[in-house]
């Protein structure tokens, strides 16, 4: 059968070939178009070629084939960004697909322009791939062929995960010189397949080793995954490796290196955990920021030098909790009394009166907040200066963004501007 055979011919009186548009080791992808449906809408047509014609072989591939094909069919179905499976049917022991066209481009085109991309840019890349591949991971489904060419761009700005490997392995199946058949057999692209896989032991962790591979070229602006470098000793990738990636943060480092860990049971086991990971970074540079109007006639206050590293505070007065305490009181007070400008003023002086002073030393347990000494001694007078930018963080099960409604709907309804 000679290269371009198929070009020209229609197959089952409906699909007629018109274009080549790729080729590899398991087979030929072409473009064709369906002349049963209105307008004739542009299909492709995937034609499966085993290698090994036994006639064991052919029984088990067809099977496997309808088998997989089914499965394609059920993702399809399942989620618009995944092609549609229209027919499949096996002629003359060779096997066909015939899936929906996906107009657009395969990410080639923004992967490996050799502009490298910023570490805002490809957070929002993984999480765009990451949302359709977790979607496949929780069918318990191995894409087992990710790189930039299975990956296109369609008009509308969505991410589709095209080529799936599990059809593959139907035209790579072989006979051991036992003269078994192998229950699995290796798919993939070299460069993007982890070890496990190349062993014929693919995991849902081998998708995101190779999504991880792609991150990597997107970073560096390298076009060929082989070229990457890797420590020596372990054959291990990582950021570290790259002096060029001082820009990106330590965290989405920690991240990527996670995703190509040589060991799939160091890497997140799915796509499902690896964009939760993802979605805490941005969570955490998202934290939201309040800027306060404070009096700017605010007496100075001294530092604490004396706190213990922990959870205890030697008093009200002298803590950051303490003046944050102390001014939502006061805010409160002067709120009930019909002044409707509240201010805050210093523990020091005149009124430090005004509250109830504790004995002793006085033990925080709440996980809102932690002394950290030198760091917040630092920062004592800063923050209460006029325009000071106050910071909440806390663990999400803490309650972060009701504790930040309540301090933002407290002060609006006494009339007191708050600039955010």
């Amino acid at each position: 059968m000679s290269q371009y055979s198929l070009i020209g011919k229609t197959l089952r009186g409906r699909y007629q070939i018109r274009q080549k548009i790729g080729e590899g080791g398991f087979g030929d992808t072409y473009r064709a178009i369906d002349f049963d449906l209105p307008g004739k809408p542009t299909c492709v047509v995937k034609h499966l070629k085993p290698k090994n014609r036994h006639p064991a072989l052919l029984e088990i591939a067809k099977k496997k084939f309808d088998r997989e094909a089914q499965t394609l069919y059920r993702l399809g179905n399942g989620n618009e960004q995944i092609p549609r499976l229209f027919a499949h049917f096996e002629e003359k022991g060779e096997f066909y697909l015939v899936q929906e066209f996906i107009d657009g481009h395969d990410l080639t085109k923004e992967i490996c322009s050799g502009e490298p991309k910023s570490e805002k840019e490809l957070i929002k890349l993984l999480r765009e791939i990451l949302e359709v591949l977790a979607f496949v991971h929780q069918q318990n489904i191995i894409h087992r062929d990710i790189k930039p060419q299975n990956i296109r761009r369609r008009k509308d700005g969505k991410i589709v995960l095209i080529d799936f490997g599990i059809v593959k392995e139907i035209a790579a199946l072989g006979i051991h010189r036992q003269g078994e058949i192998p229950r699995t057999v290796a798919v993939g692209t070299p460069n993007y397949m982890p070890s496990e896989q190349q062993s014929g032991r693919p995991q849902l962790s081998s998708d995101i080793y190779a999504l991880g591979i792609i991150a990597f070229l997107a970073l560096t602006g390298y076009r060929n995954p082989g070229t990457l470098p890797r420590t020596p000793d372990t054959g291990e990738l990582s950021c570290t490796l790259f002096p060029e990636f001082e820009n990106i943060s330590t965290a989405f480092a920690e991240i990527l290196d996670k995703m190509v860990r040589y060991d799939y049971r160091q890497r997140y086991q799915n796509a499902t955990v690896a964009l939760e990971a993802v979605d805490n970074l941005l969570e955490l540079e998202q934290a939201p920021t309040m800027l306060v109007g404070v009096n700017p006639n605010i007496n100075k206050v001294q530092p604490n030098t004396n706190l213990n590293r922990g959870t205890s505070i030697e008093s009200e007065n002298t803590s950051l909790f303490g003046k944050v305490f102390g001014f939502v009181r006061n805010f409160w007070s002067e709120s009930k009394s019909g002044n409707s400008s509240p201010s805050i003023t210093s523990n020091s002086g005149s009124n430090s009166g005004s509250f109830e002073q504790p004995e002793g030393q006085v033990s925080l347990n709440s996980a809102f907040y932690i002394e950290r000494p030198p760091i917040e001694d630092d920062c004592y007078e800063t923050i209460l200066q006029s325009g000071a930018l106050v910071r909440i963080k806390a663990p999400r099960q803490m309650g972060k963004t009701s504790l930040l409604s309540r301090i933002l709907d407290l002060p609006q309804s006494k009339t007191v501007n708050l600039h955010i």
